[in-house]
């Protein structure tokens, strides 16, 4: 974090007051922070100095609005003063109010925050797009765009691109203005109006032939690390979230835990393949970055299973067969889990209680032929015959 550092000394008094930080709430590393010079360096440094600049102007006015009110310019009343000035203006502290470089920011925080390659650039893209839009406009802030605006712009992008195009465009767009509101920024319209379409990842699940080949795979390393998480996971139901601090949650043969992503209460009886996994780490598993696992997780997979397949839909909307570990993730292991546990005859109500999922998203996004199931269980039940329609 980068401080600015307020002091003053009186002659008149002979008084030297203690020093205040205030923060800029500019986050650096050490190596990129230019120690003689005062300022950032390296690739982001632009845009940091630049918000350091307007960071110090806007301090320098607070001081000058304090003495020529005849406020003594103590360290601590500059600070209160400068927070004031901040809050009745509704900005975060250091950041100037463009588009442009409120976006950056949120892209930096991205990057820092270990977000995978590929994904800054996809965010850069939409950055570079949506400003390209507004062409001499880019001034704007965050707060000044219009849900006419959004809407326009979404008809410019459908005109150039395909809809899942436009839809990762939007997604980005809508992302950023989230995070700007939840750091304090006004949006003038809901969020909620910003609607796209994207084609759905594959509903890819790994069934027991394919755990236990992935399972028996030779591996050293991250690599065997990956996998074993891979699997843990899979057996277990839980997000990759959900493994810190596991060995504080395991009690009397059972992880017992409040999931991370929903705030829901969990427990997991621990099966033998579950307890050979933990057994290796002590019940503490090494935290991961994630786009690294699942760049990994597809070569392992390849390995593994190099001939198992799943039917998605390509570009033309043709329904194609297409290796499983081309497209694998860390997301696809609580479907294999949910999977798992359906194909074992455990009822959909029970697997609800295991994963802290409710039954209609069970059956909307993991489980779709389970309504089919209970409507055949109820004709049965009634003896009421399946409705034929007339050709």
């Amino acid at each position: 974090m980068i401080y600015c550092q307020y002091i003053k000394h009186d002659n008149a008094i002979k008084r030297k007051y203690s020093k205040v930080l205030i923060s800029t709430e500019k986050k650096i590393e050490p190596k990129n922070w230019d120690t003689q010079q005062g300022k950032a360096k390296g690739k982001s440094a632009i845009a940091i100095n630049k918000s350091l600049g307007a960071f110090e102007d806007k301090l320098n006015s607070v001081l000058a609005s304090l003495e020529k009110s005849g406020e003594f310019p103590t360290p601590s009343n500059v600070k209160n003063a400068f927070k004031r000035e901040l809050e009745s203006n509704h900005i975060e502290t250091g950041i100037t109010e463009s588009i442009s470089h409120q976006w950056e920011e949120f892209i930096i925080r991205k990057e820092h925050n270990g977000l995978a390659p590929n994904s800054i650039k996809s965010h850069r893209n939409a950055k570079d797009s949506f400003l390209s839009f507004l062409g001499k406009k880019n001034y704007l802030s965050p707060s000044s765009i219009s849900y006419g605006l959004i809407e326009d712009y979404q008809i410019q992008l459908l005109k150039k691109y395909k809809p899942n195009t436009t839809g990762k465009y939007l997604k980005r767009l809508k992302e950023f203005l989230r995070s700007y509101s939840i750091r304090g920024g006004k949006i003038s319209f809901s969020l909620d109006l910003i609607k796209y379409k994207e084609t759905p990842r594959p509903k890819l699940y790994l069934d027991e032939l394919e755990l236990e080949s992935l399972g028996n795979l030779k591996l050293q390393g991250n690599k065997e690390l990956y996998r074993d998480i891979f699997l843990l996971l899979s057996y277990t139901g839980l997000r990759i979230s959900d493994l810190k601090n596991l060995d504080k949650n395991i009690i009397n043969g059972q992880i017992s835990l409040r999931t991370q992503k929903n705030n829901k209460e969990v427990t997991i009886p621990i099966t033998r393949e579950m307890d050979l996994i933990l057994n290796k780490y002590d019940n503490v598993i090494p935290p991961i970055v994630e786009w690294k696992f699942n760049k990994s997780i597809k070569e392992i997979c390849k390995l593994a299973i190099p001939n198992s397949t799943l039917q998605i839909r390509n570009d033309g909307r043709k329904l194609i067969q297409e290796p499983k570990f081309k497209h694998i993730t860390i997301h696809d292991a609580i479907r294999t889990f949910i999977m798992l546990c359906h194909n074992k005859g455990i009822s959909i109500k029970d697997i609800s209680t295991l994963v802290g999922k409710s039954i209609a998203i069970l059956e909307k996004n993991y489980i779709p032929e389970a309504k089919d199931v209970a409507l055949e269980s109820f004709r049965k039940a009634f003896n009421v015959a399946p409705m034929k329609v007339a050709k």
